[in-house]
């Protein structure tokens, strides 16, 4: 086992991504890398207590101990429900094409216009 950790801490936002490589003790755990990389300072909309964070993908919480070359990962809450923004690009594509009936009147009114 090593005496040193290498921990990449990721954070990215629509402007910008942020990949902060931190070298921590054998022991550290998720807070320790955070507060080692100073996103905390490059980025003050983040508050430590509320963060969401993830190892790969995986929730994870602060006391979560690091092994060796594992992603911090720290995410952004949800402007929108996933499912609301389904249902809105649902509804807008519905309002886009026109219904059943205003497709066949208008392919009818171009057959017209080729047999005519």
């Amino acid at each position: 086992m090593t005496d040193r950790l290498v921990i990449e801490v990721v954070y990215i936002t629509p402007d910008a991504e942020r990949v902060v490589s931190v070298e921590l003790a054998a022991d550290a755990v998720v807070e320790d890398a955070i507060v080692a990389c100073g996103i905390l300072q490059a980025a003050p909309e983040l508050d430590l207590e509320t963060l969401q964070i993830g190892i790969y993908g995986r929730l994870v919480s602060l006391s979560t101990k690091l092994e060796a070359e594992e992603r911090v990962e720290i995410y952004r809450p949800l402007v929108l429900d996933p499912m609301a923004a389904r249902r809105q690009r649902a509804q807008s594509t519905v309002q886009q094409r026109p219904g059943r009936r205003a497709r066949q009147a208008r392919n009818a009114a171009l057959n017209n216009l080729d047999n005519g």
